[in-house]
C-alpha cells in the first residue's frame, strides 16, 4: 500500500528483447506490460495516514491515490488470519494530486497540489462532503494542528488557515533581499506544527526555518544550506527536535533552540519520499524512499545505521 509502483525494470528488458527478435508477439507482450505498468501507477499511493487516538495505535488508516481515490482500511476482524487490515470504503474526487493528508476521528483532510484543501467525514461516501476551500496557490508543503492546516509551495509563502472559517489566519513574509538586493525565490517543500503557533520549514533551496506566528511574519531563526540538497520531508521528533530528509537520502537530527545539526543518519541510498515517528516509542523512527527499503532507528543509540532495513520490492512512496 505504501509505495508507488513504477515497475522494476524487467518489464523494460523483456520487450528489448522482443523487439530486437523483431517478432510481433515480442511487441505485443511489451505493449501489454506496458499497460500493466501504467495502470499501476495511476493506482499508486500518494499519501498516507493514520487515524489514532493520541498514543494509541491506530485501528484505520487513510489512503489517498493517484488517481484521486480516497481509502479507508480499518483493522479487520475475526476470520481475517492472513490480513490485518481491509478495506472499509472508496472515494473518488480528490482535487488534484495529493500532496497532503490527515486523519483523525471527526475528519479527514486532504491537499492536492493546486491548492485545493477537502474535508471529509469518517463515513462518508464523498469527498469534501463537509468542507472545501482554497488556498490560493500551487502546494507542496502541508501539516495539520486540530483546526488549523500549515500549507507552501513554489513562490507560494508559508500560510495557516483555519478549517472552521475557511479563511487566513496567518501568512509568512518572504526574507530579506540577498547582498545584492535580489529578491530571494521561494520553495516550501516541508513544514511541521511544532506548537499551534510554531512550525518548522524545509525548503527546496536547503534551508531549515523556524516561524512563530506570535511573534512576526519572518523567521525567527533560520538556516542556509541546513542539508546539501533540497528538502523532502521533516518531522519533529519532540518539542525540540526535528528530522531532515533531503532528495538525496540524507536524514539529518536537528536541535530546533539553536538548529544545530545533532546527527547525521545513514540513510536510504536514494532520494528520501516519507519520515514517520513511531506512534507510542518516541525514540524510533523511520523513512522510506526510492532504494525500496524501510529504515527504522533508534534516536537514543550511538550508531547511526539503521537498527533495522527491510526490503519492500518496490519504489516507496509514503509513510
Amino acid at each position: 500500500l505504501n509505495s508507488l509502483r513504477r515497475g522494476d525494470g524487467s518489464g523494460d528488458h523483456r520487450g528489448r528483447d522482443g523487439a530486437a527478435e523483431g517478432g510481433g508477439p515480442g511487441r505485443g507482450h511489451d505493449a501489454a506490460g506496458e499497460h500493466v505498468v501504467l495502470a499501476e501507477q495511476a493506482a499508486g499511493v500518494a499519501a498516507l495516514s493514520a487515524a489514532g487516538d493520541g498514543g494509541a495505535m491506530a485501528r484505520r488508516f487513510e489512503c489517498a491515490r493517484a488517481d484521486g481515490s480516497l481509502e479507508t482500511w480499518e483493522e479487520a476482524g475475526e476470520g481475517f488470519e492472513d490480513d490485518l487490515w481491509e478495506l472499509g470504503a472508496r472515494r473518488s474526487g480528490l482535487a488534484g494530486a495529493c500532496v497532503g493528508l490527515s486523519s483523525s476521528r471527526e475528519a479527514i483532510v486532504t491537499c492536492g497540489d493546486d491548492g485545493r484543501v477537502q474535508v471529509t467525514s469518517p463515513g462518508s461516501g464523498a469527498v469534501g462532503d463537509k468542507a472545501t476551500m482554497d488556498v490560493e496557490g500551487s502546494v507542496s508543503a502541508f501539516d495539520r494542528s486540530n483546526e488549523l492546516v500549515a500549507v507552501g509551495g513554489r513562490e507560494h509563502e508559508l500560510s495557516i488557515w483555519n478549517l472552521e472559517s475557511a479563511e487566513r489566519q496567518w501568512r509568512a513574509r518572504n526574507v530579506p533581499n540577498d547582498s545584492l538586493d535580489m529578491r530571494r525565490p521561494v520553495w516550501v517543500s516541508a513544514a511541521r506544527f511544532v506548537t499551534e503557533t510554531t512550525l518548522a520549514v524545509g525548503t527546496m533551496y536547503k534551508q531549515l526555518r523556524l516561524y512563530d506566528a506570535r511573534a512576526r511574519r519572518r523567521p525567527v531563526a533560520a538556516l542556509d544550506d541546513a542539508t546539501e540538497h533540497g528538502v523532502r520531508d521533516l518531522i519533529t521528533l519532540s518539542h525540540d527536535k526535528v528530522l531532515l530528509g533531503d532528495i538525496a537520502g540524507a536524514v539529518l537530527t536537528f536541535d530546533l533552540k539553536n538548529l544545530k545539526l545533532l546527527a547525521r543518519h545513514v540513510g536510504p541510498a536514494g532520494a528520501v519520499r516519507g519520515l514517520a515517528k513511531h506512534p507510542t516509542v518516541d525514540t524510533s523512527f523511520a523513512a522510506v524512499g526510492l532504494d525500496r527499503h524501510c529504515h527504522v532507528w533508534d534516536a537514543t543509540s550511538r550508531e547511526r545505521t539503521p537498527v533495522a532495513s527491510i526490503y519492500c520490492k518496490q519504489r516507496l512512496n509514503a509513510l
